[in-house]
């Protein structure tokens, strides 16, 4: 008689959410009964995992490091990771996601849990102290233990990531509205404004769309119903498609709205134009 393993039971996480303004996303401890995979996954803000009691592994991309108690790992923004605990382990982290200054120009390829780096070691006992608060309080993050974690979380920054020291502010500047175009391209769906978008690389509205006209000679709304019109006149080439089906995909609330703004773009109704 074959006896399977047995499916070790979900992990029991502890989460808080900040409601202020340090650009803390999350922060928590997720403990992993022997055995437990996680999903791979990424996040459009940085995040530090701690490992606080056990074992396991860490994916990041095709490279696997195996992870022990005191490790400590630096994960950059949209790098997809996932993390396991061992067969015989119960592995326990503490986490904590942020958003780092975005007109600074920084990278990180950290293929493991850090190591060999000058003041880690008083960045790693800062982080677990903090995560002992918040596991002990139970009562989420209180102002005094925001600002600590947030002062650690950019310590650890400044100590392993390296800047470029090449990118003026222009350049930066003008990267982050190529990012925004592309974002709003592939979000044709949806209906955005300028704080929808903002948000997105945690910018003020106000900054943001100053420095988008500036740089894309349009606001983003403009820019944003452009390239829906723009999408509209390549779909409507394909007859097996109504307009009104393509009204829809693209996000307008109605065929009528859809075809006053296509015709004020082109000049001709979407009908006509497909003739």
């Amino acid at each position: 008689m074959t006896h399977r393993p047995a499916t070790p039971p979900p992990a029991r996480r502890r989460q808080w959410t900040p409601s202020d303004s340090l650009r803390l996303e999350l922060a928590g401890t997720v403990r992993c009964e022997p055995g437990w995979q996680g999903d791979v996954h990424m996040h459009p803000f940085w995040e530090i995992l701690l490992v606080c009691a056990g074992s396991g592994a860490w994916r990041h991309g095709k490279r696997t490091a195996p992870l022990s108690e005191g490790d400590l790992i630096l994960i950059g923004p949209e790098q997809r990771h996932a993390f396991a605990a061992s067969p015989t382990s119960t592995l326990t982290l503490f986490y904590a996601g942020f958003a780092f200054t975005p007109d600074r120009a920084v990278t990180v390829d950290v293929p493991g849990p850090l190591s060999g780096v000058a003041g880690l070691s008083a960045i790693r006992d800062e982080v677990r102290l903090i995560a002992e608060v918040l596991t002990a309080r139970g009562d989420g993050l209180a102002y005094a233990t925001r600002r600590r974690l947030f002062h650690a979380l950019t310590r650890l920054v400044d100590t392993v990531a390296a800047p470029d020291n090449n990118a003026d502010a222009l350049t930066r500047e003008q990267a982050l509205v190529e990012k925004a175009k592309r974002f709003m391209e592939e979000h044709l769906r949806r209906p955005l404004t300028v704080r929808d978008v903002a948000r997105v690389f945690y910018l003020s509205p106000h900054y943001f769309a100053d420095l988008f006209r500036q740089s894309a000679g349009m606001t983003v709304k403009q820019y944003h119903e452009t390239v829906r019109l723009r999408e509209a006149a390549l779909l409507l080439r394909d007859r097996t498609r109504s307009i009104t089906e393509i009204s829809h995909a693209l996000g307008y609330s109605s065929v009528h709205y859809f075809s006053r703004r296509f015709k004020r773009y082109y000049k001709v109704s979407p009908s006509a134009f497909r003739e």
